[in-house]
C-alpha cells in the first residue's frame, strides 16, 4: 500500500442499519476497531457519516487520522465518467474528505437507468451485463481519484488471478492494487491467488472470514472447528 498501514482487522458494516447501527459502531471503537468497511450498494453511508461526525467533530472520541475507512464503486458506476461522481457521493455520505481505501467492487458492470441509475434488467428478471465497460477504463479513472487527493489507496474486490493480471498488464498502468478483497474461510482457501498477491505485495483482504451463513454447508457448525473452539477457551 502507498505507505498506509491498514488494520488487520476490519469492521463490515454490510446489513448495518438503524437502530443496531449506531450502538455497533460504538462497541467496535470501544474495543479497538478501527477499519471500518462500507460500500456504496450498502446502502448506509449516509447513516455511517452522520455517526462518524458525531464522534470525531462533536464527542471527538477518534481522531479522522486514527481511522481506516473503505468504500466500493457500485457496478452501475463503473463506466469512466461515472467513477468519480460515485466516489465523491460515497464521501458526501460518509461526511468525510477522503478514503482511505477504495475498491471496484465486483469485476463487471451492469447497465443502468440514464436517469435514476438504477439496473436494467431483462425479460427474465436478470441484470444486464454492460459489455462496453471495460475493467481498465474503470482502473484508469480509479487512479485519478488517488491524484485528486479523493482517496489514499485503491484496490479491487471479487477479483480472479486471471482478472487482476488484466490490470496488472495494462501498458499504462501508474498505480498497482494495493488490495484484493475476497471472500476467504476454510472452505474457499484461494490458496493460488493468495500465493501469487504475497509475491508481489498486493493485500489479500478476508471477507466472510467464517462464512457468511447465507448457505450450507455452515461453517460453524463444522465439528472440526467446533472441537478447535472447545480447545482455545
Amino acid at each position: 500500500m502507498s505507505g498506509s498501514r491498514m488494520p488487520l482487522t476490519g469492521f463490515g458494516t454490510w446489513k448495518l442499519r438503524e437502530p443496531e447501527l449506531e450502538p455497533a459502531i460504538r462497541a467496535a471503537l470501544k474495543v479497538g476497531y478501527r477499519h471500518f468497511d462500507g460500500a456504496a450498494i450498502y446502502e448506509n453511508e449516509s447513516e455511517l457519516g452522520r455517526v462518524f461526525q458525531t464522534i470525531i467533530s462533536n464527542e471527538q472520541f477518534v481522531s479522522r487520522s486514527e481511522l481506516f475507512i473503505t468504500s466500493k464503486l457500485w457496478v452501475t458506476s463503473m463506466k469512466p465518467r461515472s467513477v468519480r461522481p460515485a466516489c465523491e457521493q460515497s464521501l458526501k455520505d460518509w461526511k468525510m474528505d477522503y478514503f482511505d481505501l477504495y475498491l471496484i467492487h465486483w469485476p463487471f458492470c451492469f447497465k443502468s437507468d440514464t436517469k435514476t441509475g438504477s439496473t436494467l434488467y431483462d425479460v427474465h428478471g436478470v441484470a444486464i451485463i454492460d459489455e462496453e465497460c471495460q475493467i481498465e477504463d474503470t482502473w484508469r479513472e480509479m487512479e485519478k481519484l488517488v491524484q485528486a487527493g479523493l482517496v489514499k489507496n485503491i484496490g479491487v474486490s471479487n477479483f480472479s488471478l486471471n482478472l487482476l493480471k488484466r490490470i496488472l498488464a495494462m501498458s499504462d498502468l501508474k498505480i498497482i492494487p494495493a488490495v484484493n478483497q475476497v471472500e476467504l474461510h476454510p472452505y474457499l482457501q484461494q490458496r493460488e491467488l493468495r500465493d501469487y498477491c504475497n509475491g508481489i505485495n498486493i493485500v489479500v483482504e478476508a471477507y466472510s472470514s467464517l462464512g457468511s451463513g447465507k448457505t450450507a454447508p455452515y461453517l460453524l457448525a463444522d465439528e472440526s472447528f467446533i472441537e478447535i473452539a472447545k480447545d482455545l477457551k
